[in-house]
């Protein structure tokens, strides 16, 4: 078969325009779906109440009013309860496709999160030292996830074929270190 033919499934041949291609060297098939279910006039589906309040607050909510919607995935919805940041970590904790049981960890952390909490609310001598303790779980796993986050983040700059980065670190201070350490290669940023 000749390189930059366009294939589809049993090698029967197509125009050009087709979405798959054949590498002969290698005899691998690929490429990219050009075309979605849906036609390019459907929308994504706003699902957020805090985005459909935002649309209806900014007058768009009106003009998007008649434009056809795609479907929603299952994983969306716009239930109260519903946290994009709590699915993405089950989605993390999960293995080999078993999210009931990702959901249950991360449920039973939430539970042991809140129990520690309120133990510590009631031992608590004074009315604001029980008032400063926060016993609700999703507030103190963004939290958690925030105190994660680094402030700065190493942008590798390539020059004359060396990286200026130092090696990936995951713990936050050794990355703030190394930022500070490579304060002195910044001017090759601007080359």
């Amino acid at each position: 078969m000749a390189t930059g033919v366009r294939v589809l499934f049993n090698d029967f041949r197509v125009p050009l325009r087709s979405w798959l291609t054949v590498n002969s060297a290698w005899g691998q098939v690929t490429g990219r779906a050009r075309y979605s279910q849906y036609p390019p006039a459907y929308i994504k589906p706003v699902y957020l109440p805090a985005k459909l309040e935002e649309l209806e607050r900014s007058g768009d909510a009106k003009q998007l009013e008649y434009t056809p919607v795609r479907a929603a995935y299952n994983t969306h919805t716009s239930s109260v309860f519903h946290d994009p940041l709590v699915r993405k970590f089950t989605n993390h904790i999960m293995k080999t496709g078993n999210k009931c049981l990702a959901r249950e960890l991360v449920e039973k952390a939430f539970q042991e999160v809140k129990r520690v909490q309120l133990q510590k609310r009631n031992t608590a001598e004074t009315e604001e030292e029980k008032e400063a303790i926060v016993c609700d779980p999703l507030k103190i796993f963004k939290q958690a996830v925030e105190n994660g986050r680094p402030v700065l983040q190493l942008v590798p700059i390539k020059r004359g074929g060396v990286k200026y980065q130092g090696r990936v670190v995951k713990k936050k201070q050794d990355l703030h270190r190394q930022c500070e350490a490579n304060r002195a290669y910044a001017h090759y940023r601007w080359s």
